[in-house]
């Protein structure tokens, strides 16, 4: 396993810690600042006039948890 997936698992692995091993609520917390971030590139691009351009992610967010 490289570095950058170590780190990536040892994040997860700490994440999913920080919630009591619930990963339910671990994914909730997460669904949750994303919508809380996107909120705020809204507000960015009202302000500034600037437009994040979507992406998708080819990756399930599942995948990691091994679910």
């Amino acid at each position: 396993m490289n570095e950058t997936a170590r780190k990536h698992d040892d994040d997860v692995e700490r994440l999913i810690a920080e919630h009591n091993g619930d990963v339910q609520a671990a994914i909730t917390v997460l669904l949750s600042e994303r919508s809380f971030l996107m909120k705020e590139l809204e507000y960015a691009s009202l302000a500034m006039g600037y437009v994040p351009i979507p992406q998708t992610i080819d990756v399930s967010p599942f995948e990691f948890l091994n679910i």
